[in-house]
Protein backbone atom coordinates (compact mmCIF):
# COMPACT_ATOMS: atom_id res chain seq x y z
CA UNK A 1 0.00 0.00 0.00
CA UNK A 2 1.50 3.25 -1.01
CA UNK A 3 1.78 6.12 1.71
CA UNK A 4 -0.37 8.73 -0.86
CA UNK A 5 -3.16 6.63 -0.85
CA UNK A 6 -6.28 7.62 0.67
CA UNK A 7 -8.77 5.75 1.24
CA UNK A 8 -13.01 6.30 1.02
CA UNK A 9 -15.98 4.46 1.91
CA UNK A 10 -19.26 4.78 3.25
CA UNK A 11 -19.61 5.88 7.46
CA UNK A 12 -21.54 2.54 7.30
CA UNK A 13 -18.85 0.37 7.17
CA UNK A 14 -16.40 1.84 9.56
CA UNK A 15 -16.89 -0.49 12.07
CA UNK A 16 -17.07 -3.80 9.98
CA UNK A 17 -14.11 -6.40 9.89
CA UNK A 18 -13.35 -5.90 13.89
CA UNK A 19 -11.46 -8.17 15.59
CA UNK A 20 -11.11 -10.83 12.39
CA UNK A 21 -7.03 -11.13 12.71
CA UNK A 22 -6.71 -8.13 9.89
CA UNK A 23 -4.58 -5.50 11.10
CA UNK A 24 -6.55 -1.35 11.12
CA UNK A 25 -4.52 -0.96 7.75
CA UNK A 26 -5.55 -4.51 6.06
CA UNK A 27 -9.34 -3.60 7.21
CA UNK A 28 -9.29 -0.48 5.71
CA UNK A 29 -7.65 -1.26 2.09
CA UNK A 30 -10.31 -4.19 2.03
CA UNK A 31 -13.48 -2.23 2.66
CA UNK A 32 -11.77 0.78 0.57
CA UNK A 33 -11.36 -2.44 -2.42
CA UNK A 34 -14.73 -3.61 -1.97
CA UNK A 35 -16.29 -0.10 -1.94
CA UNK A 36 -14.28 0.36 -5.05
CA UNK A 37 -15.37 -2.79 -6.57
CA UNK A 38 -19.03 -2.54 -5.95
CA UNK A 39 -19.46 1.01 -7.33
CA UNK A 40 -17.24 0.11 -10.71
CA UNK A 41 -19.57 -3.33 -11.05
CA UNK A 42 -22.75 -1.90 -10.21
CA UNK A 43 -22.68 2.05 -10.76
CA UNK A 44 -26.49 2.84 -10.40
CA UNK A 45 -28.96 1.44 -7.50
CA UNK A 46 -31.88 2.04 -5.73
CA UNK A 47 -31.70 0.36 -2.62
CA UNK A 48 -29.50 1.51 -0.15
CA UNK A 49 -29.78 -1.43 2.37
CA UNK A 50 -29.08 -4.25 -0.51
CA UNK A 51 -26.26 -2.29 -1.77
CA UNK A 52 -24.49 -2.09 1.38
CA UNK A 53 -24.97 -5.87 1.83
CA UNK A 54 -23.28 -6.20 -1.61
CA UNK A 55 -20.40 -4.52 -0.47
CA UNK A 56 -19.97 -6.82 2.56
CA UNK A 57 -20.24 -9.53 0.12
CA UNK A 58 -17.42 -8.24 -1.78
CA UNK A 59 -15.14 -7.63 1.74
CA UNK A 60 -16.05 -10.98 2.48
CA UNK A 61 -14.66 -12.54 -0.88
CA UNK A 62 -11.47 -9.83 -1.16
CA UNK A 63 -10.48 -11.83 2.11
CA UNK A 64 -10.81 -15.17 1.44
CA UNK A 65 -8.66 -14.39 -1.96
CA UNK A 66 -5.21 -13.90 -0.30
CA UNK A 67 -6.23 -14.86 3.74
CA UNK A 68 -8.73 -18.17 3.60
CA UNK A 69 -7.25 -18.93 6.61
CA UNK A 70 -9.25 -16.77 8.17
CA UNK A 71 -12.70 -17.56 7.82
CA UNK A 72 -14.52 -21.06 7.73
CA UNK A 73 -17.10 -21.37 5.43
CA UNK A 74 -17.99 -24.81 5.88
CA UNK A 75 -18.94 -24.07 8.97
CA UNK A 76 -22.24 -22.69 10.09
CA UNK A 77 -20.83 -19.73 12.43
CA UNK A 78 -20.59 -16.13 11.64
CA UNK A 79 -17.75 -15.19 8.71
CA UNK A 80 -15.47 -12.51 9.54
CA UNK A 81 -18.21 -11.19 12.25
CA UNK A 82 -21.00 -11.41 9.26
CA UNK A 83 -23.94 -13.23 9.36
CA UNK A 84 -24.24 -14.69 5.68
CA UNK A 85 -27.82 -16.09 5.97
CA UNK A 86 -28.75 -12.43 7.28
CA UNK A 87 -26.89 -10.77 4.16
CA UNK A 88 -28.21 -13.11 1.77
CA UNK A 89 -31.58 -12.28 3.06
CA UNK A 90 -31.16 -8.58 3.22
CA UNK A 91 -29.90 -8.32 -0.35
CA UNK A 92 -31.94 -11.40 -1.90
CA UNK A 93 -35.15 -11.98 -0.25
CA UNK A 94 -38.72 -11.42 -2.45
CA UNK A 95 -36.24 -11.99 -5.55
CA UNK A 96 -36.11 -16.13 -7.96
CA UNK A 97 -32.42 -15.74 -6.43
CA UNK A 98 -33.14 -15.63 -2.46
CA UNK A 99 -32.21 -19.53 -1.98
CA UNK A 100 -29.42 -20.44 -4.68
CA UNK A 101 -27.56 -17.04 -4.51
CA UNK A 102 -26.67 -18.30 -1.06
CA UNK A 103 -25.04 -21.68 -2.24
CA UNK A 104 -23.28 -19.49 -5.08
CA UNK A 105 -21.72 -17.86 -2.74
CA UNK A 106 -20.65 -20.40 -0.55
CA UNK A 107 -19.67 -22.21 -2.78
CA UNK A 108 -16.91 -19.36 -4.47
CA UNK A 109 -16.00 -18.88 -1.07
CA UNK A 110 -15.35 -22.69 0.05
CA UNK A 111 -12.50 -22.87 -3.08
CA UNK A 112 -11.15 -19.37 -2.24
CA UNK A 113 -10.34 -20.15 0.80
CA UNK A 114 -9.39 -23.33 -0.71
CA UNK A 115 -6.71 -21.82 -2.96
CA UNK A 116 -4.92 -19.93 -0.16
CA UNK A 117 -4.99 -22.49 2.69
CA UNK A 118 -1.78 -23.35 1.46
CA UNK A 119 -3.70 -27.26 1.10
CA UNK A 120 -2.27 -28.68 -2.39
CA UNK A 121 -2.64 -32.08 -2.60
CA UNK A 122 -6.06 -32.81 -1.18
CA UNK A 123 -8.55 -34.86 -3.07
CA UNK A 124 -10.71 -31.44 -2.96
CA UNK A 125 -8.37 -29.57 -4.39
CA UNK A 126 -7.45 -32.36 -7.19
CA UNK A 127 -11.18 -33.30 -7.94
CA UNK A 128 -11.49 -29.28 -8.46
CA UNK A 129 -8.74 -28.65 -10.70
CA UNK A 130 -9.98 -31.60 -12.49
CA UNK A 131 -13.34 -30.61 -12.74
CA UNK A 132 -12.20 -26.70 -13.96
CA UNK A 133 -10.00 -28.50 -16.71
CA UNK A 134 -13.13 -31.23 -17.78
CA UNK A 135 -14.67 -29.22 -20.33
CA UNK A 136 -15.33 -25.52 -21.55
CA UNK A 137 -18.91 -25.53 -20.59
CA UNK A 138 -18.09 -27.26 -17.32
CA UNK A 139 -15.30 -24.40 -16.78
CA UNK A 140 -17.54 -21.23 -17.07
CA UNK A 141 -19.75 -22.65 -14.36
CA UNK A 142 -17.17 -23.23 -12.16
CA UNK A 143 -15.31 -20.20 -13.04
CA UNK A 144 -19.16 -18.06 -13.27
CA UNK A 145 -19.25 -19.06 -9.26
CA UNK A 146 -15.27 -18.80 -8.67
CA UNK A 147 -16.05 -15.13 -9.96
CA UNK A 148 -18.87 -14.20 -8.89
CA UNK A 149 -20.28 -13.21 -11.93
CA UNK A 150 -23.89 -14.28 -11.72
CA UNK A 151 -24.08 -13.56 -8.33
CA UNK A 152 -23.18 -9.83 -8.97
CA UNK A 153 -25.14 -10.14 -11.67
CA UNK A 154 -27.91 -10.74 -9.29
CA UNK A 155 -27.15 -7.88 -6.93
CA UNK A 156 -27.29 -5.86 -9.83
CA UNK A 157 -30.93 -6.87 -10.15
CA UNK A 158 -31.54 -6.83 -6.45
CA UNK A 159 -29.55 -3.49 -5.31
CA UNK A 160 -32.34 -2.01 -8.55
CA UNK A 161 -35.27 -3.36 -7.08
CA UNK A 162 -35.65 -5.84 -9.72
CA UNK A 163 -37.29 -8.25 -7.78
CA UNK A 164 -38.97 -10.41 -11.13
CA UNK A 165 -38.28 -11.62 -14.50
CA UNK A 166 -34.47 -12.26 -13.48
CA UNK A 167 -32.74 -14.49 -16.62
CA UNK A 168 -32.72 -17.90 -16.86
CA UNK A 169 -30.11 -20.78 -16.33
CA UNK A 170 -28.80 -20.63 -20.15
CA UNK A 171 -29.23 -16.63 -19.90
CA UNK A 172 -27.32 -16.64 -16.79
CA UNK A 173 -24.33 -18.70 -18.44
CA UNK A 174 -23.66 -16.98 -21.79
CA UNK A 175 -23.87 -13.96 -19.48
CA UNK A 176 -21.04 -15.14 -17.29
CA UNK A 177 -19.00 -16.16 -20.63
CA UNK A 178 -18.92 -13.33 -21.87
CA UNK A 179 -17.92 -10.80 -18.64
CA UNK A 180 -14.93 -14.14 -17.86
CA UNK A 181 -13.48 -13.98 -20.93
CA UNK A 182 -13.34 -10.39 -21.36
CA UNK A 183 -11.93 -9.93 -17.41
CA UNK A 184 -9.33 -12.90 -17.66
CA UNK A 185 -7.56 -11.47 -21.17
CA UNK A 186 -7.65 -8.08 -19.62
CA UNK A 187 -6.04 -9.63 -16.18
CA UNK A 188 -3.77 -12.25 -17.90
CA UNK A 189 -0.59 -11.32 -16.37
CA UNK A 190 -1.91 -10.43 -13.38
CA UNK A 191 -3.40 -13.69 -12.92
CA UNK A 192 -0.25 -15.33 -13.94
CA UNK A 193 1.63 -13.57 -11.34
CA UNK A 194 -0.38 -14.74 -8.83
CA UNK A 195 -0.03 -18.34 -10.19
CA UNK A 196 -3.85 -18.80 -10.86
CA UNK A 197 -5.78 -21.54 -11.68
CA UNK A 198 -8.89 -20.58 -12.54
CA UNK A 199 -7.92 -18.34 -16.08
CA UNK A 200 -9.70 -19.43 -19.00
CA UNK A 201 -6.49 -19.07 -20.97
CA UNK A 202 -4.90 -21.22 -18.44
CA UNK A 203 -7.18 -23.96 -20.54
CA UNK A 204 -7.33 -21.86 -23.57
CA UNK A 205 -4.80 -21.30 -26.33
CA UNK A 206 -3.19 -17.64 -24.90
CA UNK A 207 -2.38 -17.12 -28.69
CA UNK A 208 -5.86 -16.55 -29.26
CA UNK A 209 -6.50 -13.72 -26.86
CA UNK A 210 -6.48 -11.12 -29.18
CA UNK A 211 -9.22 -12.41 -31.28
CA UNK A 212 -11.27 -14.05 -28.81
CA UNK A 213 -11.54 -10.38 -26.97
CA UNK A 214 -12.60 -9.09 -30.20
CA UNK A 215 -15.17 -11.33 -30.66
CA UNK A 216 -16.62 -11.25 -27.03
CA UNK A 217 -16.50 -7.17 -27.42
CA UNK A 218 -18.78 -7.15 -30.62
CA UNK A 219 -21.13 -9.46 -28.56
CA UNK A 220 -21.04 -7.13 -25.96
CA UNK A 221 -22.24 -4.32 -28.04
CA UNK A 222 -24.62 -6.46 -29.83
CA UNK A 223 -26.19 -7.68 -26.86
CA UNK A 224 -25.99 -3.74 -24.98
CA UNK A 225 -27.27 -2.24 -27.89
CA UNK A 226 -30.68 -5.19 -27.94
CA UNK A 227 -30.85 -4.23 -23.89
CA UNK A 228 -30.68 -0.49 -24.67
CA UNK A 229 -34.35 0.07 -23.67
CA UNK A 230 -34.65 -2.28 -21.13
CA UNK A 231 -34.47 -0.76 -17.64
CA UNK A 232 -34.57 -4.52 -15.92
CA UNK A 233 -31.31 -5.66 -18.17
CA UNK A 234 -29.11 -2.47 -18.13
CA UNK A 235 -27.44 -2.80 -15.44
CA UNK A 236 -26.44 -6.26 -16.48
CA UNK A 237 -24.44 -5.01 -19.88
CA UNK A 238 -23.56 -2.44 -17.85
CA UNK A 239 -21.98 -4.83 -14.98
CA UNK A 240 -20.38 -6.58 -18.33
CA UNK A 241 -18.80 -3.46 -19.82
CA UNK A 242 -17.33 -2.27 -16.69
CA UNK A 243 -15.74 -5.57 -15.34
CA UNK A 244 -14.57 -6.48 -19.02
CA UNK A 245 -12.03 -4.00 -18.71
CA UNK A 246 -12.29 -0.34 -17.20
CA UNK A 247 -12.19 -2.01 -13.46
CA UNK A 248 -8.19 -2.20 -14.27
CA UNK A 249 -7.80 1.36 -14.92
CA UNK A 250 -9.87 2.83 -11.97
CA UNK A 251 -9.52 0.43 -9.29
CA UNK A 252 -6.87 0.60 -7.03
CA UNK A 253 -6.29 -2.62 -6.55
CA UNK A 254 -4.80 -3.23 -9.97
CA UNK A 255 -1.52 -1.64 -11.17
CA UNK A 256 -2.54 0.51 -13.64
CA UNK A 257 -1.52 3.53 -12.18
CA UNK A 258 2.41 1.73 -11.00
CA UNK A 259 2.73 0.32 -13.96
CA UNK A 260 3.13 3.51 -15.80
CA UNK A 261 -0.32 3.54 -16.94
CA UNK A 262 -0.46 0.33 -18.90
CA UNK A 263 -2.52 -2.84 -19.12
CA UNK A 264 -1.55 -5.97 -20.27
CA UNK A 265 2.31 -5.82 -19.83
CA UNK A 266 4.24 -9.44 -18.61
CA UNK A 267 4.52 -10.34 -15.22
CA UNK A 268 8.01 -9.57 -13.73
CA UNK A 269 9.47 -11.20 -10.48
CA UNK A 270 8.60 -8.20 -8.60
CA UNK A 271 4.98 -8.41 -9.36
CA UNK A 272 5.45 -12.44 -8.56
CA UNK A 273 6.74 -10.96 -5.14
CA UNK A 274 3.75 -8.72 -4.40
CA UNK A 275 1.70 -11.23 -4.71
CA UNK A 276 3.04 -13.40 -2.20
CA UNK A 277 3.40 -10.44 0.22
CA UNK A 278 -0.57 -9.92 -0.87
CA UNK A 279 0.20 -6.26 -1.90
CA UNK A 280 -2.83 -4.76 -3.36
CA UNK A 281 -4.88 -7.71 -1.76
CA UNK A 282 -3.22 -10.33 -4.18
CA UNK A 283 -1.86 -13.79 -3.24
CA UNK A 284 0.50 -16.24 -5.11
CA UNK A 285 -0.80 -20.15 -5.70
CA UNK A 286 3.00 -21.76 -4.85
CA UNK A 287 3.36 -25.19 -5.65
CA UNK A 288 3.43 -26.25 -1.52
CA UNK A 289 5.16 -29.87 -1.17
CA UNK A 290 2.53 -32.94 -0.03
CA UNK A 291 0.81 -33.48 3.30
CA UNK A 292 -0.56 -36.04 5.16
CA UNK A 293 -3.57 -34.55 4.14
CA UNK A 294 -5.40 -34.71 7.87
CA UNK A 295 -7.11 -32.32 7.28
CA UNK A 296 -8.92 -33.74 3.90
CA UNK A 297 -12.50 -31.42 4.01
CA UNK A 298 -14.12 -33.19 0.18
CA UNK A 299 -15.96 -35.90 2.14
CA UNK A 300 -17.62 -33.48 5.03
CA UNK A 301 -18.20 -30.76 1.73
CA UNK A 302 -20.46 -33.28 -0.18
CA UNK A 303 -22.48 -34.38 2.72
CA UNK A 304 -23.27 -30.65 3.09
CA UNK A 305 -23.68 -30.07 -0.54
CA UNK A 306 -27.32 -28.52 -0.65
CA UNK A 307 -25.56 -25.48 1.31
CA UNK A 308 -22.33 -25.23 0.44
CA UNK A 309 -22.33 -25.70 -3.88
CA UNK A 310 -24.65 -24.88 -6.58
CA UNK A 311 -27.01 -27.76 -7.90
CA UNK A 312 -24.58 -29.84 -10.09
CA UNK A 313 -21.04 -28.49 -8.49
CA UNK A 314 -20.74 -31.82 -6.88
CA UNK A 315 -21.34 -33.71 -9.57
CA UNK A 316 -18.57 -32.55 -11.35
CA UNK A 317 -16.37 -32.80 -8.22
CA UNK A 318 -17.37 -36.67 -8.12
CA UNK A 319 -16.93 -37.31 -11.84
CA UNK A 320 -14.67 -40.97 -11.74
CA UNK A 321 -11.14 -40.45 -13.26
CA UNK A 322 -11.32 -42.66 -15.77
CA UNK A 323 -13.93 -39.41 -17.21
CA UNK A 324 -11.31 -36.99 -17.36
CA UNK A 325 -8.84 -36.67 -20.47
CA UNK A 326 -5.17 -39.34 -20.41
CA UNK A 327 -4.17 -37.18 -22.52
CA UNK A 328 -3.61 -34.28 -20.41
CA UNK A 329 -1.29 -33.61 -18.09
CA UNK A 330 -2.27 -33.78 -14.31
CA UNK A 331 0.25 -32.91 -11.04
CA UNK A 332 0.95 -34.10 -8.09
CA UNK A 333 0.55 -30.67 -6.41
CA UNK A 334 -1.27 -27.80 -7.77
CA UNK A 335 0.52 -24.50 -7.93
CA UNK A 336 3.43 -22.73 -9.56
CA UNK A 337 6.87 -21.70 -8.38
CA UNK A 338 7.85 -20.75 -12.55
CA UNK A 339 7.49 -17.35 -13.58
CA UNK A 340 4.91 -17.14 -16.53
CA UNK A 341 3.08 -19.86 -15.67
CA UNK A 342 -0.50 -20.71 -14.10
CA UNK A 343 -1.75 -23.16 -11.82
CA UNK A 344 -3.69 -26.33 -13.27
CA UNK A 345 -3.87 -29.22 -16.00
CA UNK A 346 -2.30 -28.59 -18.79
CA UNK A 347 -4.23 -29.73 -21.46
CA UNK A 348 -3.43 -32.14 -24.84
CA UNK A 349 -3.99 -30.73 -28.32
CA UNK A 350 -6.99 -31.88 -28.75
CA UNK A 351 -8.72 -30.84 -25.99
CA UNK A 352 -7.00 -27.27 -26.93
CA UNK A 353 -8.76 -27.78 -30.55
CA UNK A 354 -12.30 -28.05 -28.43
CA UNK A 355 -12.00 -25.27 -26.35
CA UNK A 356 -10.60 -23.25 -29.31
CA UNK A 357 -13.67 -24.40 -31.24
CA UNK A 358 -15.92 -23.54 -28.61
CA UNK A 359 -14.47 -19.95 -27.65
CA UNK A 360 -14.53 -18.76 -31.39
CA UNK A 361 -18.26 -19.86 -31.62
CA UNK A 362 -19.63 -17.63 -28.96
CA UNK A 363 -21.90 -15.23 -30.94
CA UNK A 364 -23.72 -18.55 -33.16
CA UNK A 365 -24.15 -20.15 -29.78
CA UNK A 366 -25.59 -17.44 -27.55
CA UNK A 367 -27.87 -16.26 -30.29
CA UNK A 368 -30.36 -18.50 -29.65
CA UNK A 369 -30.46 -17.50 -26.00
CA UNK A 370 -29.21 -13.74 -25.92
CA UNK A 371 -31.00 -10.90 -28.15
CA UNK A 372 -27.98 -9.89 -29.75
CA UNK A 373 -28.28 -7.27 -32.19
CA UNK A 374 -27.39 -7.68 -35.81
CA UNK A 375 -24.62 -5.61 -37.40
CA UNK A 376 -25.40 -2.62 -39.76
CA UNK A 377 -24.47 -3.07 -42.91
Amino acid sequence: MSNKDQWFYPDELSGDLRDTGLSPAQITETITAAWEYTRASIPEFTNWERYLAEVRFNAIAIVAECSGDLLDIASEGPVLGYDLDELIDTLFAGTPGHESMAREFRGALLFMQEKTSGRRDTLLWHRYANALAYSPRDWFRIRDCDGLARFTMAAALACNDIDTDWPQEEEFRFLAELVLILYDTVAFYKHRAEGEICNTWAYADPSLRQEVYGQFREALWALDTAWSRRPDRRCLTTFIRNVGGPIHMTMRRYRFVEDGLTIGEPETTQMVDYARRHAKLWYRLDAIPETDRADEPFHKIMTDKDRLLFDGFADMLKRPEEENCSHCHRQGVYGTDDLGQFSGVQLCSACLQDWTAYLTTFAARARGTLPLAFAKA
